[in-house]
């Protein structure tokens, strides 16, 4: 009797034990391919959303960042991208503010969206077909705060109210607790076991972002006071258990193209055993090539044999794309009429103004903040073209942009732009608009000759509005150099 007693208990102890362990099954390595995989949808607008066009965010693998494409609605809402990432990528859906998606595409192939917002029942709501199409409905019937990141972004949004606090133990044991409870959760949800691991271990790896996020905060905090402290030697305990970073599902996050560098920072710094998946090993001459193509610098026959010999799927790709280069080149030695300029990295805060404007000193400045992503920016780029022409030798036209536009992009863009480019890092960018107050893009400032601010406008004001100031700016130019004139005479 005791015997069997104790052969029950140590049954049920194991599967309580298994029970509380995660099912961990992985997705399948991303695909390779120089195709481009095809999203393409019909929306049903909901009240309230006018908005007559849709975004998606690629989350590029093999590139150097993701980026952004548009979509416009056609009279019957239907949408189209063709999207030339190279592999297997995870991409973000957006209409209007309030409906995001977050989707798998296929190199080759086509996946289809039936989007109807008059509906808040996600199953009724979010239809999707073709390439990854259990995967895609499971993951977007999913509720919000089941996702990946749902945790994370909870937490950031609190963030001040955290680091304020300084106590690193009320907040360990805060997020670990609400970590373990997102855990079961997602273990519950009634998706498929792919959609769940891809979930589980994807909020494993923002949660050890969080740790990281917060200690970091926290040591700047304390360096500022010159307190020669930090966070406990155990405070990533919990986070660094295991070898998640190894799982193939991680790739379609965010991070996905960063888990090799992620790893190594944290086995140095974390005290973790972390590797990750091999799919980053393969992918690497790759992926350098494309940091190359982003940097504006041509892969010569070594570099494209190498890669070839290395991922043959992407050849075919990487060539296009290093021929367009080769083209935008040319083309730029043929039109001269736009420049990038730079600025050191390491610039930041209110230098980050002055290091732009005096680069144009005794120039009248239009200085325009804008988005490759921003339709309304590009929009009014295209109305303002018969004022820059009327302006050119008198005023100099500066574009500003950021990290959230894809350099790539940004890249083939600019030389249809006549003016000068600059392209900021986020900080410097957060410091600029920080420093003068934009909000919101399209914004424009008008500069005088002394680079003063003169003039700001929120959104496009019409080159009627930009015309007025711009005037007003020349006149007290040659008022003011004729004064000048005038006193040099007398003297």
């Amino acid at each position: 009797m005791k015997r069997t007693i104790t052969f029950m208990l140590c049954a049920l102890l194991c599967a309580s034990h298994a029970w509380s362990q995660q099912k961990i099954v992985d997705m399948a390595e991303p695909t390779l391919g120089s195709e481009a995989a095809v999203f393409e949808g019909l929306v049903t607008k909901g009240r309230g959303n006018e908005t007559d066009s849709v975004r998606i965010y690629v989350f590029d693998l093999i590139g150097k960042e993701g980026f952004t494409m548009y979509s416009k609605l056609d009279s019957a809402g239907r949408f189209r991208f063709e999207i030339m990432s190279g592999s297997t990528n995870a991409v973000s859906f957006m209409h209007g503010k309030g409906v995001e998606g977050y989707l798998l595409v296929e190199p080759g192939e086509t996946t289809s969206l039936t989007l109807n917002e008059k509906t808040k029942d996600p199953v009724l709501r979010w239809s999707f077909g073709g390439a990854h199409s259990e995967w895609n409905n499971d993951m977007n019937r999913l509720p919000q705060d089941l996702r990946f990141n749902s945790l994370y972004n909870d937490v950031i949004r609190q963030w001040r109210r955290y680091t304020e606090d300084e106590d690193e133990f009320r907040f360990k044991e805060e997020v670990v607790h609400r970590q373990a409870e997102l855990e079961r959760r997602i273990k519950e949800a009634d998706v498929c076991d792919e959609v769940k691991t891809f979930n589980y271990l994807g909020s494993k790896l923002y949660f050890l972002e969080l740790l990281g996020g917060y200690a970091m905060t926290l040591n700047e905090q304390y360096l500022q006071r010159g307190m020669d402290r930090g966070v406990s030697r155990d405070f990533y305990k919990e986070a660094v258990k295991g070898d998640f970073l190894r799982f193939n599902a991680l790739l379609y996050t965010p991070m996905g193209n960063r888990l090799k560098q992620y790893a190594t920072l944290c086995n140095e710094q974390r005290g973790a055993h972390f590797t990750y998946p091999k799919f980053l090993d393969r992918i690497d001459y790759a992926h350098k090539g494309m940091l190359y193509l982003s940097d504006n610098r041509l892969l010569n026959e070594r570099q494209l044999s190498a890669i070839h010999e290395r991922t043959p799927e992407l050849s075919g790709l990487i060539e296009t794309r290093n021929e367009k280069l080769r083209e935008r080149n040319r083309e730029a030695l043929r039109n001269p009429m736009y420049h990038i300029r730079y600025i050191d990295d390491d610039i930041k805060g209110k230098d980050v103004y002055h290091a732009i404007v005096d680069q144009f000193e005794g120039r009248i400045i239009v200085m325009d903040f804008w988005a490759t992503w921003c339709m309304p920016c590009r929009m009014a780029m295209e109305n303002m073209k018969p004022l820059k022409e009327a302006y050119k030798d008198k005023v100099t036209f500066v574009y500003v942009t950021g990290e959230t536009s894809s350099e790539d992009t940004w890249r083939q863009l600019i030389p249809d732009i006549k003016g000068e480019h600059f392209y900021l890092t986020d900080r410097q960018w957060t410091d600029l608009c920080k420093h003068i107050k934009v909000k919101s893009i399209p914004a424009y400032l008008v500069i005088d000759w002394d680079g003063l601010i003169t003039k700001q406008f929120s959104g496009f004001p019409g080159n009627e509005a930009l015309e007025k100031e711009i005037e007003k700016r020349l006149k007290e130019k040659e008022e003011t150099k004729e004064v000048k004139s005038d006193q040099e005479s007398e003297n």
